[in-house]
Protein backbone atom coordinates (compact mmCIF):
# COMPACT_ATOMS: atom_id res chain seq x y z
CA UNK A 1 0.00 0.00 0.00
CA UNK A 2 1.38 3.36 -0.99
CA UNK A 3 -0.39 5.50 1.60
CA UNK A 4 -2.28 7.39 -1.11
CA UNK A 5 -5.98 7.79 -0.42
CA UNK A 6 -8.49 7.91 -3.22
CA UNK A 7 -12.04 9.18 -2.83
CA UNK A 8 -14.64 6.84 -4.33
CA UNK A 9 -16.34 7.89 -7.53
CA UNK A 10 -20.02 8.84 -7.36
CA UNK A 11 -22.06 5.64 -6.96
CA UNK A 12 -18.97 3.48 -6.47
CA UNK A 13 -19.45 0.73 -3.93
CA UNK A 14 -16.62 0.75 -1.37
CA UNK A 15 -17.47 -2.77 -0.20
CA UNK A 16 -17.24 -4.13 -3.75
CA UNK A 17 -13.80 -2.52 -4.12
CA UNK A 18 -12.64 -3.97 -0.80
CA UNK A 19 -13.89 -7.47 -1.60
CA UNK A 20 -12.26 -7.35 -5.02
CA UNK A 21 -8.95 -6.57 -3.32
CA UNK A 22 -9.47 -9.11 -0.49
CA UNK A 23 -11.95 -11.81 -1.59
CA UNK A 24 -11.55 -13.85 1.60
CA UNK A 25 -13.36 -11.14 3.57
CA UNK A 26 -16.69 -11.98 1.89
CA UNK A 27 -17.02 -15.01 4.18
CA UNK A 28 -16.95 -12.71 7.21
CA UNK A 29 -19.33 -10.01 5.91
CA UNK A 30 -22.40 -9.24 8.01
CA UNK A 31 -25.13 -6.66 7.79
CA UNK A 32 -25.10 -4.10 10.59
CA UNK A 33 -28.11 -1.99 11.38
CA UNK A 34 -26.93 1.26 12.91
CA UNK A 35 -29.48 2.65 15.37
CA UNK A 36 -28.82 6.36 15.21
CA UNK A 37 -30.38 8.11 18.22
CA UNK A 38 -32.72 11.03 17.52
CA UNK A 39 -34.11 13.28 20.25
CA UNK A 40 -37.73 12.72 21.08
CA UNK A 41 -40.16 11.09 23.45
CA UNK A 42 -40.80 7.60 22.08
CA UNK A 43 -43.94 5.75 22.99
CA UNK A 44 -44.60 2.07 23.66
CA UNK A 45 -45.47 1.46 19.98
CA UNK A 46 -42.18 2.97 18.70
CA UNK A 47 -38.76 1.46 18.09
CA UNK A 48 -36.35 3.26 20.36
CA UNK A 49 -33.28 3.27 22.58
CA UNK A 50 -34.17 3.71 26.25
CA UNK A 51 -37.68 4.81 27.09
CA UNK A 52 -41.00 3.10 27.76
CA UNK A 53 -41.55 -0.52 26.80
CA UNK A 54 -44.69 -2.29 25.58
CA UNK A 55 -44.69 -4.58 28.62
CA UNK A 56 -47.27 -7.27 29.37
CA UNK A 57 -49.56 -6.45 32.29
CA UNK A 58 -49.28 -10.03 33.61
CA UNK A 59 -45.46 -10.22 33.49
CA UNK A 60 -43.37 -8.71 36.30
CA UNK A 61 -40.68 -6.27 35.33
CA UNK A 62 -37.26 -8.04 35.35
CA UNK A 63 -34.91 -7.51 38.27
CA UNK A 64 -31.25 -8.33 38.74
CA UNK A 65 -30.55 -10.26 41.95
CA UNK A 66 -26.75 -10.41 41.64
CA UNK A 67 -24.74 -10.32 44.87
CA UNK A 68 -22.87 -7.23 43.55
CA UNK A 69 -25.81 -5.07 44.70
CA UNK A 70 -24.66 -5.17 48.32
CA UNK A 71 -27.47 -4.74 50.83
CA UNK A 72 -30.16 -4.55 48.14
CA UNK A 73 -31.28 -8.02 47.10
CA UNK A 74 -32.52 -7.04 43.66
CA UNK A 75 -32.46 -4.02 41.39
CA UNK A 76 -34.96 -3.24 38.61
CA UNK A 77 -33.40 -3.63 35.19
CA UNK A 78 -33.60 -0.66 32.81
CA UNK A 79 -34.68 -0.26 29.22
CA UNK A 80 -31.90 -0.43 26.63
CA UNK A 81 -33.80 -0.88 23.34
CA UNK A 82 -37.16 -1.87 21.91
CA UNK A 83 -37.29 -2.68 18.19
CA UNK A 84 -40.21 -3.65 15.98
CA UNK A 85 -39.49 -6.05 13.11
CA UNK A 86 -41.10 -3.71 10.57
CA UNK A 87 -38.58 -0.99 11.51
CA UNK A 88 -35.49 -3.19 11.21
CA UNK A 89 -36.15 -5.73 8.42
CA UNK A 90 -32.43 -6.57 8.26
CA UNK A 91 -32.58 -8.24 11.69
CA UNK A 92 -33.76 -11.86 11.51
CA UNK A 93 -36.55 -12.12 14.09
CA UNK A 94 -37.59 -15.57 15.35
CA UNK A 95 -40.69 -16.91 13.64
CA UNK A 96 -43.98 -15.47 14.96
CA UNK A 97 -42.32 -12.53 16.72
CA UNK A 98 -42.50 -8.85 15.84
CA UNK A 99 -40.83 -7.16 18.80
CA UNK A 100 -37.50 -7.49 20.58
CA UNK A 101 -36.88 -5.81 23.94
CA UNK A 102 -33.51 -5.53 25.64
CA UNK A 103 -33.04 -4.61 29.30
CA UNK A 104 -29.97 -4.65 31.48
CA UNK A 105 -28.94 -4.14 35.06
CA UNK A 106 -27.80 -0.55 35.74
CA UNK A 107 -24.91 -1.93 37.82
CA UNK A 108 -21.67 -3.13 36.28
CA UNK A 109 -20.89 -6.63 37.54
CA UNK A 110 -17.81 -8.77 37.90
CA UNK A 111 -18.07 -11.43 35.18
CA UNK A 112 -15.95 -14.51 34.49
CA UNK A 113 -13.05 -14.35 32.07
CA UNK A 114 -12.63 -13.23 29.32
CA UNK A 115 -15.12 -10.39 29.98
CA UNK A 116 -14.15 -9.52 33.60
CA UNK A 117 -16.92 -6.91 33.97
CA UNK A 118 -20.11 -5.90 32.22
CA UNK A 119 -23.89 -5.73 32.37
CA UNK A 120 -26.37 -8.51 33.04
CA UNK A 121 -28.63 -8.33 30.02
CA UNK A 122 -31.97 -9.94 29.13
CA UNK A 123 -33.62 -10.15 25.71
CA UNK A 124 -37.34 -10.70 25.18
CA UNK A 125 -38.85 -11.69 21.80
CA UNK A 126 -42.60 -11.09 21.60
CA UNK A 127 -45.61 -10.94 19.31
CA UNK A 128 -46.52 -7.29 19.84
CA UNK A 129 -50.15 -7.82 18.86
CA UNK A 130 -50.60 -10.27 21.74
CA UNK A 131 -49.27 -7.93 24.44
CA UNK A 132 -51.81 -6.34 26.77
CA UNK A 133 -49.82 -3.38 28.05
CA UNK A 134 -49.49 -2.83 31.78
CA UNK A 135 -48.66 0.88 32.22
CA UNK A 136 -47.67 0.49 35.88
CA UNK A 137 -45.33 -2.50 35.35
CA UNK A 138 -42.18 -0.65 34.21
CA UNK A 139 -40.38 1.27 36.97
CA UNK A 140 -40.08 5.04 36.65
CA UNK A 141 -36.43 4.95 35.56
CA UNK A 142 -36.54 4.04 31.87
CA UNK A 143 -33.02 4.68 30.67
CA UNK A 144 -29.76 3.17 31.79
CA UNK A 145 -27.30 5.59 33.41
CA UNK A 146 -24.41 6.44 31.14
CA UNK A 147 -26.31 5.87 27.90
CA UNK A 148 -25.23 8.58 25.50
CA UNK A 149 -28.67 9.45 24.20
CA UNK A 150 -31.09 8.86 27.07
CA UNK A 151 -34.57 8.05 25.81
CA UNK A 152 -34.76 8.59 22.04
CA UNK A 153 -36.18 7.47 18.72
CA UNK A 154 -33.97 5.57 16.33
CA UNK A 155 -33.22 6.35 12.70
CA UNK A 156 -31.90 3.21 11.14
CA UNK A 157 -29.33 2.84 8.44
CA UNK A 158 -27.97 -0.27 6.84
CA UNK A 159 -24.19 -0.27 6.89
CA UNK A 160 -23.05 -3.26 4.85
CA UNK A 161 -22.23 -1.55 1.58
CA UNK A 162 -19.63 0.85 2.88
CA UNK A 163 -21.75 3.79 1.76
CA UNK A 164 -22.95 4.55 5.30
CA UNK A 165 -19.45 4.81 6.75
CA UNK A 166 -18.59 3.32 10.11
CA UNK A 167 -21.56 1.73 11.90
CA UNK A 168 -23.05 3.79 14.71
CA UNK A 169 -22.17 3.02 18.32
CA UNK A 170 -25.57 1.43 18.95
CA UNK A 171 -25.71 -1.42 16.49
CA UNK A 172 -27.38 -4.78 16.66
Amino acid sequence: MTGTRRSPEEGEDNLARLLAAMPGLALLAQTVVGLRPRRGEPGIRDSHVGGPMLWPVDEPWPHCADADHGSRRSVPMVSVAQLYAADVPQIPFPEDTSLVQIVWCPTTHALPEPQFQGKHCRVFWRRSGDVVHGPGVQPGRRTAPGMACGSCHTARGRADSGSQGTPARFSL
